[in-house]
């Protein structure tokens, strides 16, 4: 129960501070008004979106969900006294693949450049991976018009800053990048030695885990477009399989280190169920270019993971060790559910930044690595336990043997004083009552076959008996 508190406790404390909106803009500018219409025939162009009637937007819920699709908004950006100057609109989501910022000057509304998923790596501004275009706002109200094709969730963290900001903020994404990368690295080494050092699955399965799940992060984090940039028009497609890998590798790790084979072996069928459930969720929303399916198969996984996290609780209940896994597949299930499935749904009241993805999965390899230290501790011991009781086992069953023996051969001597048997005789009677075989007793006392029997005749005739079981009767 304290186990369980404190694991409570930290999860209320961690939960605590993503309680928030997404949406980031400049101290220096205030939103004047914020709205957006949805053009679900893409026939809205820059010269008729004037003309259109906007709705307001709820700038505390920039999320529609699975109405993905065309989508143009209407923002008016009042700038203080003394701080015009160059900004950046900046959308930090993989799925938006087209973003064109409008300016509304006087009568006209002018272009001032298009970002997104879609645009090659060489024509977004220096470090940047994913969606931004830069303009200079003068002091007063400043009138732009957003064109953007959500290719997956509608979702609009929409993010104005100053350049200084906006150039501190990528080098500091790439850095922090380059460390959790990094770390990831090392600790993928690492259980490589372990595994060929200690020969256990559970290590390479967590290397596989491990390495999905950073390729997922790598993904969303835009760096596929720096170093594969060929792979643009396969985005879909790899997104499903990193996702779908994420859960396969998540449940085969969980598996084995809870040793789920042993304790619950009939419930595997069930994730392996949902495995192949999402498979087939993901390869149809491929071929009917259906968003609902996608999200459908994210919702199976997301309960797969759920699963893990509760197989986690379960085998805590029996062994210590698996109280630590609770703590790092909790890093693990918030952090996928709030920053990858809840954006889906349309209902994004948590928040989480890319940066708190990667603060989340460097504590998630710190946590797992000691659970599997702890573990490899905990089964040692187990093993030196087991080990002791059999050796003890042993032990005993030699004392029985010896004891046996030496009845056994007590009564072979007295059989052998009473009847006048000769020491041949003796010899060979002891290996009678032993259930030997005139074959076995040949070898054993290096005589002939025809030997023993001749032997074996004369003592059915003084201990006056027909066959060996009535031999073995009398010495019992």
């Amino acid at each position: 129960m304290r186990n369980t508190a404190y694991i409570l406790l930290l999860s209320i404390l961690f939960l605590s501070h993503f309680f928030a909106h997404s949406q980031e803009i400049d101290k220096a500018l205030t939103i004047s008004s914020f709205s957006y219409v949805r053009d679900i025939d893409h026939i809205i162009t820059k010269s008729t979106v004037d003309s259109k009637e906007f709705e307001p937007v709820n700038e505390k819920d920039l999320n529609w969900g699975s109405e993905n699709g065309w989508y143009w908004f209407k923002i008016s950006v009042n700038v203080s006294s003394g701080n015009e100057g160059l900004y950046h609109f900046k959308i930090p989501s993989i799925h938006v693949k087209s973003f064109s910022l409008f300016m509304a000057n006087y009568n006209n509304i002018i272009h001032l450049g298009t970002s997104g998923n879609d645009i090659p790596i060489h024509k977004k501004p220096e470090l940047e991976r994913l969606t931004s275009v830069p303009t200079y706002m003068r002091e007063g109200i400043n009138t732009f018009y957003i064109q953007t094709f959500f290719w997956h969730e509608a979702y609009f963290p929409l993010t104005i800053i100053n350049d200084n900001t906006y150039l501190r903020s990528n080098i500091n994404s790439v850095g922090f990048s380059g460390a959790y990368f990094g770390f990831a690295s090392l600790v993928i080494i690492l259980n490589i030695f372990m595994f060929f050092t200690f020969k256990e699955r559970v290590y390479i399965y967590y290397v596989l885990f491990l390495f999905v799940t950073s390729a997922s992060i790598f993904y969303d984090d835009g760096f596929f477009s720096y170093f594969f940039p060929d792979l643009i028009t396969h985005y879909d497609f790899i997104e499903m399989l990193l996702h779908w890998l994420c859960g396969l590798m998540a449940t085969l790790f969980s598996f084995t280190f809870l040793r789920i084979g042993t304790i619950l072996p009939r419930i595997k069928i069930w994730f392996y169920l949902a495995l192949i459930i999402s498979a087939g969720l993901y390869i149809s929303s491929l071929i009917f270019e259906n968003f609902y399916l996608f999200s459908i198969a994210g919702y199976v996984l997301s309960s797969l993971l759920i699963g893990c996290w509760v197989l986690c609780w379960y085998v805590a209940t029996k062994y210590t060790y698996a109280y630590i896994i609770v703590v790092a597949y909790l890093i693990l299930l918030f952090s996928s559910i709030a920053h990858f499935a809840l954006p889906v749904t349309g209902f994004q009241f948590i928040n989480i930044t890319s940066n708190e993805v990667k603060l989340g999965g460097i504590t998630e390899m710190l946590v797992l690595s000691a659970a599997l230290l702890y573990r490899f501790k905990y089964l040692k011991k187990e093993n030196h336990d087991i080990r002791k009781k059999l050796e003890h086992y042993v032990k005993e069953l030699q004392a029985t043997a010896d004891t046996k023996e030496r009845t056994l051969q007590e009564s072979v001597a007295q059989l052998s004083t009473t009847h006048n048997l000769s020491k041949r005789e003796t010899e060979v009677l002891l290996e009678l009552s032993k259930g030997y075989t005139n074959k076995q007793i040949g070898e054993e006392l290096h005589i002939s076959i025809a030997t023993v029997k001749f032997h074996t005749s004369n003592i059915y005739a003084k201990l006056d008996v027909s066959n060996r079981s009535e031999v073995i009767e009398k010495i019992s």
